[in-house]
C-alpha cells in the first residue's frame, strides 16, 4: 500500500515530508481528480453545509431524535 501511494502516478498529490508528515488536503486531491475551481468550491460548500446540518441534528435533545 505504502508503495503504492509513494507512487506519483498513483498518487501526484503525495509530497514526500522527510522525517515529518504533510496532510494531503482535499483541494489537492479534487484538483489532481481534474476538478475545476468551481467544482471544487461546490464540492466543499456541500461539505461544509452537511457538517452543519450533522451538528445541529446531533444536538436536539433525545426526545425529539427519539420520535422521529
Amino acid at each position: 500500500m505504502i508503495d503504492y501511494v509513494y507512487d506519483k502516478t498513483n498518487c501526484p498529490e503525495w509530497k514526500n515530508p522527510g522525517e515529518s508528515r504533510i496532510e494531503i488536503s482535499k483541494v489537492s486531491i479534487l484538483k489532481e481528480l481534474g476538478k475545476s475551481s468551481e467544482e471544487i468550491e461546490n464540492i466543499l460548500e456541500e461539505e461544509q453545509s452537511l457538517d452543519d446540518e450533522d451538528k445541529v441534528l446531533n444536538n436536539l435533545p433525545d426526545t425529539i431524535s427519539k420520535e422521529a
